[in-house]
């Protein structure tokens, strides 16, 4: 069985100098804005009437103090029934489908990990450590001045400006439109750009499914990828069932392996059309 529940509401946001330590951070009680998640922090910037809009005239300039700070979202949640119901669970995990870009994680004061690309989910196991009251924080480092210390440290990387400032984009899995562009003004984004939520459960579930078809003319050929995630630490025996129009076409048993098991499934339909 799979338990999902999602702090949607009561993200907060606020700028501050780069390398504050999370201390100060914790202390701090004024000066947080609301902010939507999934969103970033430019809109909520608009919305609160801190930043003028950049997409008039050349007023994106009078953004760029974004991009130089650090940014921290906050979330006070609480979860009673998901406690009561999630001590039994042997696994949780706190999932954020998309994090733009190079974030730190904080449940109730304690690191749980980091990311550095905005283009995939990550997972976090949080197990043992969600309570029937916590603080989420997620710290946003200024992407610019990561991405000059990952430059500083690679070699250089051909490109077709010549501002080092530009190039730097190069250098980091992050939209690249949003350094600028010809049609576009430069907003890098920094957020959760993304759903965040919190999953437990207590065997496997199906944690993503591909599907590719070939069609003939009195057949269809499918295969189906799936990746399961199991909570326990040895193989498992699981069944996975597909239905067509509310009738089960396809059983087949399979063996999932600790942590997350790939697995390929082929089906062929008669008369598709």
């Amino acid at each position: 069985m799979r338990m999902v529940e999602e702090p949607s509401k009561g993200w907060q946001v606020q700028g501050f100098d780069q390398k504050t330590k999370i201390e100060a951070i914790e202390r701090k009680k004024e000066g947080w804005i609301r902010a939507e998640v999934p969103g970033v922090v430019h809109l909520d910037l608009l919305r609160e009437e801190k930043l003028l809009d950049p997409f008039y005239a050349l007023q994106e300039k009078n953004a760029s103090w974004v991009e130089e700070k650090e940014w921290w979202y906050k979330n006070e949640f609480g979860f009673p029934e998901f406690e009561s119901q999630g001590k039994g669970r042997k696994k949780i995990e706190l999932i954020f489908e998309g994090l733009d870009t190079f974030a730190t994680i904080y449940l109730n004061g304690e690191k749980i990990g980091e990311a550095d690309n905005m283009f995939i989910p990550w997972r976090f196991e949080v197990t043992g450590r969600i309570r029937e009251k916590n603080v989420l924080l997620v710290k946003f480092s200024s992407s610019i001045s990561v991405l000059k210390e990952i430059q500083a440290k690679e070699r250089s990387l051909l490109t077709t400006s010549d501002d080092l400032d530009d190039s730097i984009r190069l250098y980091g899995r992050k939209a690249q439109c949003a350094f600028g562009w010809d049609w576009g003004p430069r907003l890098p984004g920094v957020g959760i750009w993304r759903r965040a939520y919190v999953c437990s459960y207590d065997e496997m579930y199906l944690d993503w499914v591909g599907v590719k078809s070939k069609l003939f003319e009195e057949k269809a050929e499918v295969k189906i990828d799936l990746e399961i995630s199991s909570a326990v630490g040895e193989r498992q025996v699981g069944k996975v069932l597909i239905y067509l129009d509310q009738r089960r076409v396809k059983e087949e048993s399979i063996t999932v392996k600790p942590r997350c098991s790939k697995h390929i499934l082929n089906l062929e339909i008669e008369k598709p059309i």
